[in-house]
């Protein structure tokens, strides 16, 4: 799901494939369930909400009167966006149909969810994760600063990452060979 949740959440995506030699036989039910959710969104660019995509992305677009709303999260741990509006939100879930009237949305890892609403606008969004997976990257983080062969910049950007709250790429960076590098040391 990684692949899927990372193309929309980059790129706003306006086509997704599954290709390739080895084709997943295990994930069926959550391919198609965020597949199922995609296909309802209309196949233009959205707009970005907020300054940040990281770890979770809030894109919108109007159509016709009515405003198409995506939440997607790029992270395989959960979390927590809570959208503001220019006007009490009206609309319907495409999850399951149901009426939207705001409050928190909870995304489980790489999920999908998004709306319709009826005349009304994202002006922002705040997105919380659960301070026990804020504490595991600090500890990360802690390991990784703790080596000596860490280059300065990379601890430079590690940190300012964290400081941030741009969790998704900085569990990214700390996997990546800079940091593979610097253990082997």
């Amino acid at each position: 799901m990684e692949h899927f949740a990372h193309a929309l959440a980059s790129g706003d995506a306006l086509k997704i494939t599954a290709g390739g030699l080895f084709l997943d036989k295990l994930h069926c039910t959550e391919f198609r369930e965020f597949a199922r959710i995609y296909r309802r969104l209309p196949r233009r660019k959205f707009e970005t909400v907020g300054g940040s995509t990281d770890p979770v992305a809030v894109r919108q677009l109007t159509v016709n009167g009515e405003t198409f709303v995506y939440c997607v999260n790029r992270e395989p741990y959960e979390a927590a966006v809570r959208l503001a509006f220019d006007r009490e939100p009206e609309g319907v879930c495409l999850t399951d149909d149901k009426p939207f009237h705001g409050g928190e949305i909870r995304l489980g890892a790489y999920e999908l969810a998004a709306f319709k609403l009826a005349e009304n606008k994202v002006t922002a969004f705040r997105c919380e994760i659960a301070p026990e997976t804020v504490e595991m990257l600090r500890q990360r983080l802690e390991r990784a600063l703790a080596l000596p062969a860490l280059p300065p910049e990379t601890a430079k950007t590690l940190r300012q990452l964290f400081r941030e709250g741009r969790y998704s790429r900085l569990r990214h960076c700390l996997g990546s060979y800079a940091v593979a590098k610097a253990s082997e040391k």
